[in-house]
């Protein structure tokens, strides 16, 4: 902006509200400090303005409200404590009030807490079933003899059901199989050797199918060309009772129907059959 002054104006051109009215003349100082000052409050106007819309735009995007005025500073801070609130609020779906948008989050959050959940339940199982297999075994290894648990299950070779009870009076050797376990493929060939040999001698082999579908555990009877009698563990109640944690495992069952010899985790041997039987007979 240039600025354009006589040298000498009189006293009586000059306004009276000048501040250099008394002095008779415009000094260029003055008129520039005026100049200054308006601009100056011309920019300080134009700056509230930006605060002042740049503040209602961004409550607009957090919490759109019609007719949004630029508030005084204590309802601007009641207003925005309000909204805080509202988005410490706890949600499920975790929406954005903006576009209504549901996160797709939640379902695979969900899903990941059951499933550990899940592998906890199976944890806690399987160390329960750990103990109580232990715990048997510790009482046969002592000479405890703990009672049998009796059970009635489906025959897979033959129609009815049997009951372990029912054996009384003979020796049972009683193996836990699945026909999709490897060692008992060749466990089944060694235990029908077995029976042929002692079945006339007062002792009963009973296989206990578990884990399985009944038509595979069929289709494995039959190949491997089984005769002595196999039920089947639906439920898998059996395989709890007895702590059963792996297959094959073998227990051997007095005539009196408690749990005697020893608890085999794993195949047997022939020679294996033949002493634990022989024992077995013994008492």
């Amino acid at each position: 902006m240039r600025l354009r002054l006589s040298r000498n104006w009189s006293s009586t051109t000059a306004p009276a509200s000048s501040p250099t009215a008394t002095t008779g003349h415009w000094s260029v100082r003055s008129v520039a400090r005026q100049h200054r000052h308006s601009v100056y409050s011309h920019n300080n106007s134009r700056s509230r303005v930006r605060t002042c819309n740049f503040a209602i735009a961004s409550r607009l995007e957090a919490h759109p409200e019609p007719n949004e005025r630029c508030r005084p500073i204590a309802d601007q801070a009641t207003h925005e404590s309000s909204v805080q609130a509202k988005r410490r609020l706890p949600s499920l779906f975790s929406a954005s009030p903006a576009v209504g948008h549901v996160s797709w989050k939640w379902p695979f959050q969900a899903a990941a807490v059951g499933l550990v959940c899940v592998l906890l339940l199976l944890l806690a199982w399987r160390l329960a079933t750990e103990q109580r297999s232990q715990g048997l075994a510790n009482a046969v290894a002592a000479g405890k003899a703990p009672v049998a648990p009796n059970f009635q299950l489906a025959r897979l070779t033959a129609s009815g059901t049997l009951r372990l009870s029912s054996l009384r009076g003979r020796v049972v050797l009683l193996n836990f199989w699945a026909s999709w376990c490897i060692p008992c493929k060749d466990e089944a060939t060694r235990l029908e050797t077995a029976w042929r040999r002692w079945r006339g001698r007062g002792v009963v082999f009973l296989g206990l199918d578990a884990q399985d579908f009944s038509s595979d555990a069929r289709h494995f009877l039959q190949a491997h060309a089984i005769t002595y009698p196999n039920v089947r563990d639906g439920p898998g109640n059996v395989v709890n009772s007895y702590g059963v944690n792996g297959f094959p495992e073998t227990w051997f069952v007095s005539r009196s129907g408690r749990l005697i010899v020893e608890h085999v985790a794993g195949p047997l041997t022939p020679a294996q059959i033949d002493r634990d039987l022989n024992l077995a007979l013994l008492q």
